[in-house]
């Protein structure tokens, strides 16, 4: 192996890894497939519970004894997810294994500065809903663990994190770095509340 195969291979190693510690909310709006629709009118009907109070109530899914049916995250779903802008909330950024950043999401909202510390995007989304079935979760602690890796050396100026505003929320739904995805490569959250509702 010449030198240059060895430092190549040296920079290919190098890896940014992003936690996340706080509060992350979850809105998902269900999507049900014929069969599963058929599952839970016939729940609702035998055991007089609406729609929205069956698809969180585990009997429901004894009842429709599928094991590719075993929980609410097996139906399918439109998910908004991310770390809640709340005094709980702190992000780690760690590059060769040592900690160089520790921030807030509140220093994403920097507008009003020249030059701003973080680079962020923020967008709007209308919260009205559209009429269906939906799932609130709240969880707490240590929310995930996102790792990169990178070719090359770390800037922070190449660390984009994507704000989304949501009526009276703000959340960070993810981040990227050099317009790249990170893996997702462990979560320990714990549920701390769940709240399901149907709209329309």
């Amino acid at each position: 192996m010449c030198k240059h195969d060895l430092k190549t291979k040296h920079l290919s190693s190098n890896k940014l890894k992003i936690n996340l510690f706080g509060e992350r909310w979850t809105l998902k709006k269900v999507i049900l497939s014929m069969p599963e629709k058929v599952l839970l009118d016939s729940y609702c009907e035998k055991f007089n519970v609406s729609e929205h109070q069956a698809v969180i109530d585990p009997f429901f899914y004894h009842f429709a004894n599928n094991d590719a049916l075993k929980s609410i995250d097996d139906l399918k779903s439109i998910t908004l997810q991310g770390l809640l802008n709340s005094p709980r909330n702190q992000i780690e950024i760690w590059f060769k294994n040592k900690k160089v950043q520790k921030l807030k999401m509140e220093q994403f909202n920097n507008d009003y500065l020249l030059f701003p510390l973080y680079r962020s995007k923020v967008v709007e989304i209308n919260s009205k809903l559209e009429n269906g079935i939906y799932l609130e979760q709240k969880e707490f602690g240590f929310i995930s663990s996102f790792e990169f890796n990178l070719d090359d050396d770390f800037f922070i100026e190449d660390l984009t994190f994507h704000l989304i505003n949501l009526g009276n929320k703000q959340i960070l739904n993810k981040f990227t770095y050099n317009n790249k995805i990170p893996t997702e490569i462990k979560r320990e959250p714990m549920i701390i509340y769940q709240n399901s509702f149907s709209v329309g």
